[in-house]
């Protein structure tokens, strides 16, 4: 059976960069989140588990939302939850989402933003999500249903592959996850009774500075640029600076679309 993604890129793409994804990634895909936990109930919640937290972004929203809770950011990256925990103090756990080191029905939410596509098996992270819920809590979830890359990033692309970088394995896979039907199927398989699926939208313009800095520090790109040896990647960046500056600020544009969820664990839910 082929893999849905490659867990060791996957690793290598978050290995580095935390502080530039935090600073130029998280700003770009934080309002479909926040929408999600605004939707939770988490007032009377006691434990909240943040899975696949990253750097934390999430982590002053879900305080606000659950003042008495004890919440806990779970990422396998290190460098992500170094970030979490230095810029919102948050309370790190170096974790698979697919095997939490939590005993079963002891917390009151999970929060699932952009984690299920990266995983070899969403359903397993959703079971283990049931798992660690009491009966009543929730889930909320976030994956891409549709990504409109900018004119930059296409010129990027492009520009990698004139020059022979070598690509990497897929880190990511969005099939059964990029529709709310898809998402549907795969929550009532874990047993979760969805309380409402929904869209949101992505309408994001980069700074030329953000995205050049996104782009050679973090992600696929940066680890690409990183195996590169010194003279051919100042070759390329030196040519993409040029390519670049030809563009007009709004070929820096994103555009996407999200999946959005909530569901809750009934008592006969394992």
């Amino acid at each position: 059976m082929t893999a849905r993604c490659d867990p060791a890129t996957t690793s290598a793409v978050y290995a580095v960069g935390a502080d530039a994804y935090d600073d130029a990634w998280s700003p770009v895909i934080l309002p479909p989140a926040l929408a999600v936990v605004r939707r939770l109930d988490l007032a009377e919640a006691s434990c909240v588990l943040d899975i696949g937290a990253g750097t934390g972004a999430l982590t002053p929203a879900i305080r606000a939302a659950a003042p008495h809770a004890t919440i806990i950011s779970i990422d396998p990256a290190w460098e992500m939850l170094r970030v979490a925990r230095e810029r919102r103090k948050a309370t790190p756990a170096l974790a698979d989402a697919a095997a939490l080191a939590v005993a079963a029905e002891r917390v009151d939410a999970v929060l699932l933003a952009y984690v299920l596509f990266m995983l070899a098996e969403p359903g397993q992270g959703l079971r283990e999500a049931v798992r660690v819920l009491r009966p009543g809590g929730c889930v909320g979830t976030v994956t891409w249903g549709l990504e409109e890359p900018p004119l930059a990033a296409k010129t990027w692309d492009a520009t990698l592959e004139e020059f022979g970088v070598p690509a990497l394995p897929v880190h990511s896979n969005h099939a059964g996850l990029d529709t709310a039907e898809g998402v549907e199927t795969l929550l009532t398989d874990a047993d979760l009774v969805p309380r409402e699926i929904w869209y949101e939208a992505i309408d994001y313009t980069f700074a030329p500075d953000d995205f050049w800095r996104l782009r050679t520090h973090h992600g696929v790109n940066g680890v690409r640029l990183a195996r590169l040896d010194h003279t051919r990647r100042a070759h390329l960046l030196a040519e993409l600076r040029v390519r670049l500056s030809a563009l007009e600020p709004m070929d820096y544009r994103f555009g996407g679309t999200l999946v959005c969820s909530v569901s809750t664990k009934t008592d006969g839910g394992q």
